[in-house]
């Protein structure tokens, strides 16, 4: 008993520590400029290797910080890293992005994102973003993006769990951005103007001009609304032709 109660311990404190610290509202982002800023470390097998802070400028992405974890060739990866609390609501959608480097050929690491109301392996229970193998990238970072929602209103806390087996090298990650959320349904049916009516030639056309919400329906659909120029999508549709009409 003595033995599991010295376990717990460093973890209680840990997550009483974190629950202390101010919640944010999205947007939300940290850099590991000045270590591991608000975000806790979690080393959940307990082998006395766990995510850290650089201290010094080239580890992290565009020659910053950032944060790392190097494996040994005892014991896989087992570990968390811990965002402070994030106010987010029930039917919103938040973008949850960062980049990630891992220098060595031949080495993976899996990542998946958990949620829960408090920073603690066992109250990590809502599954936000499922577990994914990121292998070598060479000399550069990667960007990942992830759509996020929770089940409820409140504080939550978002948890990276990283293993891996033994002897896999160095695992980098740096620029972790939560965005301001958006709602989850559909956006409403886009205004149609009236048609207009037109003949040329042999042919009657009606125009219309659908103004759509291209904001909000390309961040749902990871779609690049920006490509649309204008505000508007202009329909012209051939209805018939004078010809067809029945004379009588």
């Amino acid at each position: 008993m003595m033995k599991r109660t010295l376990l717990i311990a460093p973890a209680l404190a840990m997550a009483m520590a974190a629950m202390g610290q101010a919640s944010f509202t999205p947007p939300f982002s940290e850099s590991f400029e000045e270590g591991l800023g608000r975000f806790t470390a979690y080393d959940a097998n307990n082998d006395g290797n766990k995510i850290k802070a650089n201290l010094n400028f080239g580890g992290g992405y565009n020659y910053s910080k950032g944060i790392y974890y190097v494996g040994t060739p005892d014991s896989g990866a087992d570990d968390w890293l811990f965002s402070p609390a994030l106010i987010l609501k029930a039917g919103m959608v938040y973008e949850l992005s960062y980049m990630y480097r891992i220098p060595d050929s031949g080495k993976t690491y899996n990542v998946e994102w958990k949620a829960g109301t408090v920073p603690e392996t066992a109250a990590m229970v809502t599954s936000v973003a499922a577990q994914t193998e990121y292998g070598y990238t060479s000399g550069s970072f990667e960007k990942v993006t992830r759509k996020i929602t929770v089940p409820s209103d409140g504080d939550w806390y978002l948890g990276l769990h990283l293993t891996g087996v033994a002897d896999q090298g160095t695992f980098y990650f740096d620029e972790f951005k939560v965005s301001e959320g958006i709602g989850a349904s559909m956006p409403e049916a886009p205004a149609v103007s009236e048609p207009s009516f037109t003949v040329q030639g042999d042919k009657l056309t009606a125009d219309l001009t659908l103004y759509a919400l291209w904001q909000a329906v390309g961040w749902l659909h990871d779609v690049d609304y920006q490509q649309y120029p204008q505000e508007h999508l202009q329909h012209t549709q051939e209805l018939l032709a004078p010809s067809d009409l029945d004379p009588a």
